[in-house]
């Protein structure tokens, strides 16, 4: 539990961690399961039909690739701004720059937006300056981000802000995202 976390991190570091609560998630979640080339909500399959999904799959991790070409169907369903998960660093790295062999670069209107908010403090500019050149690129051209714990702290702040205001349409994350652990 959280509080037992925080006790470790106290000991662990020598040092006063403070948890944050909150009551309501900034950006809502939705659960969508890809199945049968259709993107279904969670909510809208009946609990014994969740049963029937192909268990071998639900085990087995799908190929990067496979997932990045569902995307442009997500995309015609309005399904953005859209969190992916993935068990290991260089497997978010990896499928935000296969999603983005699969969509359309961005308006220039979006990509001056985006290139102008990543910029509207002094803090949110050093996150760009310390932004892996590749991931800057995919982030302005696509708006498509990764974030997991090998980036700097205030590039991982630069992406967190543009996701929470809905300005980045993809990002693949490590579970440390949603778990707000840095």
């Amino acid at each position: 539990n959280s509080e037992e976390f925080c006790g470790w991190l106290d000991k662990a570091f020598s040092r006063k961690t403070q948890m944050v609560r909150v009551k309501e998630r900034p950006v809502p979640l939705a659960h969508f399961v890809y199945s049968h080339n259709h993107w279904l909500a969670m909510e809208d399959i009946p609990l014994g039909m969740r049963k029937r999904f192909d268990q071998k799959l639900l085990k087995m991790p799908l190929p990067q690739r496979f997932i990045a070409q569902q995307i442009p169907e997500a995309e015609r369903l309005k399904l953005t701004p859209m969190i992916l998960y993935s068990g290991r660093r260089l497997g978010c790295e990896n499928l935000a720059f296969e999603i983005t062999k699969t969509i359309e670069p961005l308006p220039k209107e979006r990509r001056e937006r985006l290139a102008e908010l990543s910029k509207k403090t002094r803090y949110l500019e050093i996150g760009m300056d310390l932004m892996p050149p590749r991931l800057k690129k995919m982030m302005l051209t696509y708006g498509v981000a990764y974030h997991h714990s090998g980036l700097s702290p205030n590039t991982s702040i630069v992406i967190e802000s543009l996701l929470k205001d809905g300005e980045l349409d993809y990002c693949v994350a490590t579970m440390g995202l949603s778990l707000g652990i840095k």
